[in-house]
Order: C-alpha cells, then sequence, then structure tokens
C-alpha cells in the first residue's frame, strides 16, 4: 500500500470539506462525522433535483 499517505487534520470539518471537495479520496471517522457527509450528499442530491426539474428534463 504505497499509495496511502497519512494526512493528520486539526479537526474532522476540514478533512470532511478536502473529502468533499476532492482533495482526499476517503477518510476514516467517527459516526457523527459521516452523518454531516451523508447530509451534505443529500443536500446536494435534492439541489441537482431541483435544477434537473427546473430544467425539464426527463429521466431516461
Amino acid at each position: 500500500m504505497d499509495d496511502m499517505v497519512n494526512v493528520p487534520y486539526k479537526s474532522n470539518p476540514l478533512s470532511i470539506a478536502d473529502l468533499i471537495g476532492g482533495q482526499v479520496d476517503f477518510m476514516f471517522a467517527d459516526a457523527s462525522s459521516s452523518e454531516a457527509v451523508k447530509a451534505f450528499q443529500a443536500a446536494e442530491s435534492r439541489k441537482w433535483g431541483q435544477v434537473i426539474r427546473a430544467a425539464g428534463i426527463q429521466p431516461e
């Protein structure tokens, strides 16, 4: 596993921001941090759903 590098963060919100922003590929987190990521993904999904409906795009 030579491709993995430990990147220490002072807080979980900073690591989550880098995970969402694509700066890191994965992270090990506690349950509360993973709930924050799930909430962000759900919000993004709702936002894109609204954009798609507003544009009149029909799913295939």
